[in-house]
């Protein structure tokens, strides 16, 4: 399931993320996956404080120091909560935490405005004298996304479908800053960072269709839709003579296909800000990659602008509102540690088709900065088809996105949640636990503890599974779930030796 905020909103010069949020989903009408959607904008997000626990830090001390740190009195926590804006503070509530300490519950209408008050008072030091973080922090789950929030809250079930995934990978041309493409990017910050250059091959799949589909722009190219066949698939190609009629093109099928997933490799690193900075370059607009049903709400996040993510965004970080993004490099490499416990030979997704299939991409690698690359159109298309038809392939085989979205069902939360072991773990345990849970779960752990781990047995070693009596809990390396859901091992699967 779907499960994004909507269009941030402008409070003076900050930008507050929106209390919308965006539920997206199929349901099954006589064989076909029928879109559904709804717009949420009757829910809060919000936190729980213990009145008698709260700590203000004074910026003038070094944190570590005690000194650093006032307990407010009661009656100040009140007032510093009526002094933060969109906060409602609500006493009356049978909230409480571990201890069973009564708590406050502190609504926001923004979660910009619940991450800052966090940020006020909840602390990530453990000052002298101190053995927990908790010592001095009162908050509890304000540190859980609002999209998780609201599932807690008002959902206990999630739809099982079969999620629309389109697959696809970007070829660009290359530009020197004193050269420009003929759309030339933004003055904005982080636009430079992808906006030397002009996107002139989009390759897709859909996994709905089963149809590979290319975008292919050149200034002597005429404008045409035609054929290629690659490794006996049937590739539709359509061609344009100019980069904006290229991408008007493309995000006008994207948002007729209306995929519940976009995957690709590396997405936050290269193919999601070249995308966004040459659909604002073009006047095109970034937004267009959400879809048109959620009207106003539709919206792509800017690209970041700090420091070590400049002009990109982060690998799980969901930047279309009403989409899920999915960089395969980072999803795939977990599953690939689960199932083989061995790291990813290498994040290249040339050599991980070679460990995984024996064959990468094509012998022949385009020089990008050569603007004249009409010359080598079909073996640039067959470049940029072979991508793709990897990162399908890898997905056919290990099933990745299957699982995640079991994991989604099971838990009940968000899809990014599943590919966070703290995220999962989170929201399962609150949907059990009679208790809040403090913000930043590791502040309950002691300062220099140590915690012994399981025994874990490594099946070779014992000379195979085998049935073991008198085994209350046991757990093979290597064994894990994951592997039962890449390779299909289910008692239904099972063949005799005869069969």
């Amino acid at each position: 399931m779907i499960v994004t905020g909507g269009m941030p909103t402008k409070d003076g010069k900050y930008t507050m993320d929106s209390s919308v949020l965006i539920l997206r989903w199929r349901e099954n009408d006589n064989g076909n996956w029928i879109r559904k959607e709804e717009i949420v904008r009757d829910f809060k997000p919000y936190g729980f404080v213990n009145s008698h626990n709260v700590f203000e830090r004074n910026d003038r001390i070094p944190p570590y120091l005690p000194q650093a740190y006032r307990n407010l009195k009661i009656y100040e926590v009140e007032n510093a909560i009526k002094r933060t804006a969109g906060a409602t503070l609500i006493k009356q509530t049978d909230a409480v935490d571990l201890r069973g300490n009564p708590l406050w519950k502190v609504e926001f209408d923004s979660p910009t405005q619940m991450r800052w008050f966090k940020y006020k008072y909840n602390h990530d030091i453990v000052p002298q004298g101190y053995e927990r973080r908790h010592d001095i922090n009162g908050l509890f789950e304000m540190d859980v996304p609002y999209g998780d929030r609201y599932l807690l809250d008002k959902k206990t079930a999630l739809p099982a479908y079969k999620p629309r995934l389109l697959f696809f990978d970007l070829e660009s041309t290359q530009f020197t800053k004193e050269e420009s493409p003929r759309y030339p990017h933004l003055d904005i910050d982080g636009h430079d960072f992808r906006g030397h250059q002009e996107i002139n091959t989009i390759g897709c799949y859909d996994n709905y269709s089963e149809k590979y589909v290319q975008w292919f722009q050149h200034p002597e190219i005429s404008p045409v839709t035609t054929t290629e066949e690659f490794e006996g698939h049937t590739v539709e190609v359509r061609k344009f003579d100019d980069e904006r009629e290229m991408l008007e093109d493309w995000v006008d099928w994207l948002d007729v296909v209306d995929p519940d997933m976009l995957l690709a490799w590396a997405s936050g690193f290269y193919d999601l800000p070249t995308l966004y900075t040459r659909l604002e370059a073009t006047g095109i607009g970034a937004d267009k990659l959400s879809p048109s049903s959620l009207g106003k709400e539709r919206f792509m996040h800017p690209v970041n602008t700090y420091d070590r993510q400049y002009g990109k965004y982060g690998d799980k970080e969901q930047c279309i509102v009403g989409r899920i993004v999915v960089d395969l490099k980072e999803l795939f490499g977990r599953v690939y540690m689960d199932t083989t416990s061995q790291p990813l030979p290498s994040k290249s997704l040339d050599n991980v088709g070679m460990s995984v299939f024996g064959r990468g991409k094509t012998e022949w690698k385009p020089d990008f900065w050569d603007k004249d690359y009409i010359k080598d159109e079909w073996k640039f298309l067959f470049y940029n088809w072979r991508d793709v038809e990897l990162m399908v392939s890898l997905e056919n085989q290990f099933n990745v996105i299957d699982l995640h979205m079991q994991m989604q069902q099971l838990c009940v939360c968000t899809f990014v949640s599943t590919q966070y072991a703290t995220g999962f773990g989170r929201v399962y345990l609150m949907r059990k636990a009679p208790f809040k849970q403090i913000c930043d779960t590791n502040a309950w752990i002691k300062r220099g503890t140590d915690y012994d781990g399981a025994l874990v047995l490594d099946p070779e070693e014992r000379g195979g599974v085998g049935l073991l009596k008198n085994v209350a809990i046991i757990d093979y390396a290597g064994l894990y779930p994951a592997m039962t859901v890449s390779k299909n091992i289910d008692y239904t699967t099972i063949l005799e030796e005869e069969e």
